[in-house]
């Protein structure tokens, strides 16, 4: 490395330089940021002497290197070269690498012993507390465990470098230490010479969490033993419902293909479309659940690299896991699951199976490295609560059924892609075949996004079951382990985890959303405490979770129970046992909530809610006026007042009705949904964390913003309607929500920019925010410095589709009714 200081001439560049990798060190990019930084401060990992420039910006540039290489799994390199600091005569940035190479010794002892490249010299005071630290923390340097320690992190940065072509997450907490100080941090060093408040934001969004280590009950009465009969009954009836759902959709999809095929030219039905499904599809779904086990493991392996898990490697991770998994299915008289793994860094865990005998237990190399072992041991109690309670064989036969349509959307899609490629080549080329092509890539396109449909659409009859049982699955997991503080733990890691694998890849991964159901935390909620948890506290994120009064309605359409309410369950198991709780929930939580009468509750919470629930409220209109016109006309027939007889038992009317009642909710909802967008509006809203952590919001609660950050998501034609859209804030992670004017049609518009066109660029985002189970951001532009604007319609595409539906009515009442 060159030993001169930049000219006078390259300090601009070499200032841009470095508030350009600070940026993506900032947004997770820490690729970028390491070339980046390397450049700023003149730096490779390979090198062998001591870095001498001490100016400002190659000490902010060396610190943030510190930062990235830690976090892209470079352990090594980050000790190095913070060793390197710690020879600093900068006292402030010397005094930040002391820390954090302490930091590191306790995190990763036996990289820090192999890696003196420039030893410092500790005071004989301090070198004693250093190693007390690190047995406090469960390690004896040079042993066998701590060999496996430095084992599992080698395995990790090659996992990272294998699982994609991006970066993969940084554990958010060390596995190897649970109780050791936190992570490199870049903000830490106050540098006199520059402040940088790039640097800085670049670490107040990445400010790890200091776990309480809230203790485990050492001897514990059991909780009261449930009934598990209504449970049983909604396994069945949920089975039944989505069952029927599927054969349902599986014959208007059949109806809908001929349909379309008669109408086209050149092209006849297909005859065997036109036969009744119902016996093949039985047929099909019993040979599924006979098989499902092996059909399982065959499609989680070669779409997601599925390996078998000895138990001598889970217990190099968790030796209490081990011991779960040997005593509580001999407690529940059911067998011993087989064990799988998942090569991806993102923590998911996966039950699976027909019969508990066939059951099998998935968990991912994240989890395990970014777990402490009392934890790894509760989600694994939690996992085979699902076997013994029965309610994994539903989920997975329903689960496996569910990958047909999501599998043939992102596999479709893929190969799309490659065809768009060659589109974009023939019209390089400037050939008739970009019109084959284009015809081609948009009937892919078509194809893929009703896959995708098809998937949302099938999951509502589970939804009930799969919130439901996470209760139970929690219960029984906090009461066996007696550690509901070890799960708390586990369940926010994992959302912390889920976070930074969907920064690192830029975009949700398939197997997250595709095997959703089966995954103890839902990866939506995942986003929201996982990323804004350093700028809001769990206690307040969870806050709404578990205090609006609403939140139960609200969360109907989710697949996971709410995260605060499971952690609320969690802390009064361990006030019951006596422990001290992981999170400290307000005692004001606990109080009874006064009763209050119609006058209050409608004055407190009536028109809101009115106004939240228009469309559907109108429904109810909509079928009272139909109940209401059969009345009168009953009437008047009765009396003889009107000739009116034909109205009554009409069900045109009734039907007719309905759509004018859903009209009439959404033109009274438009407006407070999509307030104005102005200036004065976006001054008075309050910032992004402060919003997602109010606890009295509602969706209709709809506030303006404006925020600028990189969105995130999924490239080509698995992102063909704009459906996978994140943006990354320096706070936190938000979903992103468009429409055109003409819904998913808009989508075949190619003259105007889509928001999928923007992925992965920096914007500025403009919309409105609304806090529901899970917020999001409706919006109305995405506009990058270039000035590329995509602009979206929600105001206009509700007025029409309320139009639609008022058409829709209207022409049922006088060509359709009375005949």
């Amino acid at each position: 490395m060159s030993s001169s200081d930049p000219s006078a001439s390259n300090q601009p560049s070499t200032n841009a330089t470095l508030k350009s990798g600070l940026t993506a060190l900032k947004q997770g990019d820490y690729p970028t940021a390491i070339s980046l930084l390397e450049r700023c401060a003149n730096f490779s990992p390979n090198q062998v002497a001591p870095p001498p420039p001490n100016t400002p910006t190659s000490l902010q540039a060396q610190i943030g290197l510190v930062t990235a290489y830690e976090r892209q799994g470079l352990a090594e390199q980050a000790i190095a070269l913070c060793q390197a600091l710690t020879q600093t005569p900068n006292p402030q940035a010397r005094a930040w690498a002391d820390k954090t190479l302490a930091s590191f010794i306790k995190r990763y002892p036996q990289l820090v012993a192999s890696t003196e490249l420039y030893p410092s010299t500790p005071t004989p005071s301090e070198a004693p507390s250093t190693i007390s630290n690190a047995s406090e923390a469960g390690f004896i340097p040079l042993d066998a465990t701590s060999t496996r320690k430095t084992s599992r992190i080698n395995k990790t940065n090659k996992l990272r470098a294998q699982t994609a072509s991006v970066s993969q997450p940084r554990s958010p907490q060390s596995t190897t230490d649970a109780t050791s100080a936190p992570p490199t941090e870049v903000g830490q060093v106050d540098l006199p010479e520059s402040t940088n408040p790039v640097l800085v934001a670049s670490t107040a969004s990445t400010e790890p969490h200091e776990w309480k280590q809230a203790g485990r009950a050492q001897k514990w009465q059991p909780l009261s033993k449930l009934k598990l009969t209504r449970f049983w009954l909604l396994q069945a009836g949920s089975a039944i419902a989505f069952f029927a759902f599927a054969l349902f959709v599986l014959r208007f999809s059949m109806r809908a293909t001929n349909w379309l095929l008669v109408k086209l030219p050149f092209v006849q039905p297909i005859q065997l479309l036109y036969r009744n499904p119902t016996v093949i599809f039985i047929v099909v779904v019993g040979l599924m659940l006979a098989s499902l086990p092996w059909l399982m493991d065959a499609l989680l392996k070669f779409l997601y690299g599925l390996k078998p898990l000895s138990t001598a490697t889970l217990a190099t991770y968790s030796p209490e896991a081990t011991k779960v998994l040997n005593r509580l299915p001999r407690q529940k008289q059911i067998p011993t699951p087989a064990l799988r793994l998942l090569p991806t860094a993102a923590p998911i865990a996966l039950t699976y199976g027909s019969l508990p005998r066939f059951a099998r237990i998935a968990v991912s190399q994240g989890l395990l490295e970014q777990m402490a072992d009392d934890e790894i041991a509760a989600l694994y109690a939690g996992e085979i609560a699902h076997i013994a309670h029965w309610d994994f064989a539903v989920m997975s036969l329903a689960v496996l059924l569910l990958q047909v349509p999501y599998t043939l959307y992102w596999q479709v899609a893929t190969w799309g892609d490659r065809l768009e490629a060659r589109r974009k080549q023939a019209q390089r080329q400037n050939t008739a075949l970009f019109y084959l092509f284009t015809v081609l890539v948009y009937i892919i396109a078509a194809f893929s996004s009703l896959n995708y449909g098809v998937y949302g659409l099938l999951r509502w009859p589970l939804l009930w079951l799969s919130r439901q049982r996470l209760y139970y699955s929690d219960r029984l997991a906090a009461e066996f382990t007696g550690n509901p503080n070890g799960l708390t733990r586990a369940l926010l890691k994992t959302a912390i985890g889920v976070a930074q694998d969907v920064q690192q890849q830029q975009q949700t991964s398939y197997v997250l959303e595709g095997f959703n159901f089966l995954a103890p935390l839902d990866y939506k909620t995942a986003l929201t405490v996982g990323s804004f948890y350093p700028a809001v506290s769990f206690e307040a994120l969870l806050e709404w979770d578990r205090t609006n009064p609403h939140r139960h309605w609200l969360n109907l359409n989710q697949s996971h129970s709410l995260l605060g309410d499971r952690l609320q369950l969690l802390s009064s198991y361990a006030r019951h046992w006596r422990l001290d709780s992981e999170l400290n929930f307000a005692n004001s939580a606990q109080a009874p909530t006064p009763k209050l009468t119609w006058h209050q509750w409608l004055t407190r919470h009536g028109q809101r809610l009115a106004l939240q629930g228009a469309p559907f409220w109108g429904l109810g209109l909509g079928v009272a006026i139909g109940l209401g016109i059969w009345s009168i006309a009953a009437i008047g027939e009765f009396l003889g007042l009107w000739n009116l007889f034909w109205l009554v038992g009409d069900w045109a009317v009734l039907i007719g009705c309905l759509p004018l009642g859903l009209s009439l909710g959404i033109f009274v909802r438009i407006n407070p949904f999509f307030p104005d967008i102005t200036p004065v509006t976006l001054r008075a809203t309050s910032p992004l964390p402060t919003l997602v952590a109010n606890s009295a919001l509602l969706p209709i609660d709809s506030k303006p913003v404006q925020l600028q950050g990189k969105v995130l998501g999924r490239t080509g034609l698995a992102n063909w309607l704009s459906q996978s859209l994140i943006l990354q804030t320096d706070t936190g992670l938000v979903p992103l929500h468009h429409t055109s004017v003409l819904g998913p049609l808009g989508a075949f518009w190619w003259r105007s920019p889509q928001p999928r066109d923007l992925v992965h660029q920096a914007v500025t985002a403009k919309g409105w925010f609304h806090r529901g189970a899970t917020p999001w951001i409706d919006l109305e532009t995405l506009r990058t410095s270039s000035g590329k604007t995509s602009i979206s319609r929600h105001p206009i595409w509700s007025t029409l589709l309320a139009g639609v539906a008022a058409c829709v009515g209207t022409y049922i009442l006088l060509f359709i009714g009375g005949y």
